[in-house]
């Protein structure tokens, strides 16, 4: 049993896997340490992979000295696809995974993984030449606080499910700026993308992507534990 811990910016997400594959995943906003413990203790396991964007809590890492053994991917660990980013260092553990999984979800293709999490990520995998990069924008609520924070009368609000395309009041109007401006953007990249690589697959996760998947599934997949799939192949890879 395995346990692949993705730390990211405003949540944890924990995945248990077995030799054939993911068995269950969670989410936890950090400050529910029951529910994080609880969950490893009904989830034995002697081998546990993460990456972390941020500082690891220390209730995590009393649970990390409890388990045999526990990989940390970082910059200078060994991948199973080439990385040709030109910073590997500064690159996000969580796009690498991303990555990894894409390549081996979608062997001897050109695949586009998007990630709309904190951040909206989108990193590339060719089949010959391996990871090859992407783009960072800001993420949906990163955009709400961002309009609000830097405006004087601007409110701060939350998304909704019926944004309209023509707001007709303030918030109306920044729910279809943001909401779909960001769609806009998911899809003119995506194309952008096709067009150079006819046959690409693309592939879309993290924590707001059901906002938007309903409006691309005609040709994006959804893979919603698809940096916890990267991070189960990599500590394969250095077994």
């Amino acid at each position: 049993m395995i346990i692949a811990a993705d730390l990211g910016n405003t949540a944890l997400k924990l995945g248990v896997f077995d030799d054939n594959g993911l068995i269950v995943s969670k989410k936890f906003d950090y400050s529910m340490q029951n529910e994080i413990e609880n969950f490893f203790l009904s989830n034995s396991c002697d081998q546990l992979v993460f990456s972390t964007v941020r500082v690891v809590p220390e209730h995590f890492q009393l649970i990390m000295n409890t388990i045999k053994r526990c990989l940390e991917v970082n910059s200078s660990t060994p991948l199973p696809i080439v990385n040709n980013y030109g910073t590997p260092q500064t690159l996000g553990t969580d796009r690498i995974a991303n990555a990894v999984a894409a390549a081996a979800l979608y062997p001897g293709k050109p695949v586009l993984a998007i990630d709309c999490g904190t951040c909206l990520k989108f990193d590339f995998v060719h089949p010959d030449t391996g990871y090859e990069g992407g783009a960072i924008s800001p993420g949906l609520n990163m955009r709400f606080k961002a309009l609000h924070e830097n405006t004087a009368r601007l409110p701060l609000i939350a998304y909704r499910d019926d944004s309209p395309l023509i707001g007709k009041n303030t918030e109306e109007s920044i729910l279809s700026g943001v909401i779909h401006g960001m769609l806009a953007e998911i899809k003119g990249i995506s194309a952008q993308y096709s067009d150079r690589f006819p046959d690409l697959i693309c592939v879309i996760t993290g924590g707001d992507y059901l906002h938007f998947y309903n409006s691309l599934k005609t040709f994006i997949f959804a893979a919603p534990d698809l940096t916890l799939t990267g991070l189960r192949e990599i500590l394969r890879y250095n077994q």
